[in-house]
């Protein structure tokens, strides 16, 4: 039994990746995806009780994991503050209660009163609800097959839908979004590498490249160009 604790404990990861964790619930949140979004809340919680965290770990872990989602919803669409605001919750309601269980529930209540209120999108297809994500969260590690694991569709058969839906593959539509949004940085006057990171490519040349297709000079000669117009 010692062996076998031992072993379990080398498995658990040194550490916990809370990032992780706040982009699939917004991502889950904004696509109204109600299941997914109260599996992930309860593995985040199973994780910390694996880490044999005390209760007031657990619920300052879980207080800091809610409002930094709260917070990337805000951030990715501010239009939806004041819904947001509307749906009343404090985070006393967590630390009032006295089961983990309970802490757990409290933060799942709210996110799914989110989606009922905020991000149900009413007869909103998935498709639209995708597309929105990726003007809203372009500059997140979005994946086709991410996605489809958290709506439980075969990737093969989301991305068909995708592209009968907006004519495009969801990687090259995706691209078009950040390259258009690159645009408007290089516009103001952001650097290539600083444009680069803002819109969810971390390698320079790989952006280099993507522009350079989409726009046809690159991304240096664009600013000038626009920099001589004005």
């Amino acid at each position: 039994m010692i062996a076998d604790l031992q072993e379990h404990e080398l498995e658990i990861v040194t550490e916990l990746s809370m990032d992780d964790y706040v982009e699939s619930l917004s991502i889950t949140i904004t696509l109204g995806q109600t299941e997914s979004c109260q599996s992930q809340l309860q593995e985040f919680t199973n994780e910390l009780i694996r880490r044999k965290y005390d209760s007031q770990q657990i619920k300052k872990n879980i207080v800091h994991l809610y409002s930094m989602v709260i917070n990337r919803l805000v951030l990715n669409d501010s239009r939806k503050l004041k819904s947001i605001e509307s749906t009343q919750f404090s985070t006393s309601q967590i630390y009032d209660q006295h089961h983990v269980h309970a802490i757990t529930e409290a933060v799942s209540d709210r996110f799914t009163e989110l989606i009922h209120h905020v991000y149900s999108g009413g007869k909103e297809t998935t498709i639209k609800k995708m597309v929105d994500l990726i003007k809203q969260q372009y500059d997140q590690n979005l994946r086709l097959e991410s996605l489809a694991d958290l709506l439980n569709y075969n990737s093969a058969y989301l991305g068909k839908l995708f592209r009968e839906h907006t004519g495009e593959y969801f990687n090259t539509y995706l691209d078009k979004v950040r390259i258009e949004n690159g645009k408007k940085l290089l516009v103001n006057g952001y650097k290539v590498y600083e444009v680069s990171e803002k819109i969810g490519y971390k390698d320079v040349d790989y952006f280099h490249r993507k522009f350079k297709k989409y726009v046809g000079i690159s991304p240096r000669t664009f600013q000038k160009e626009q920099a001589a117009i004005k």
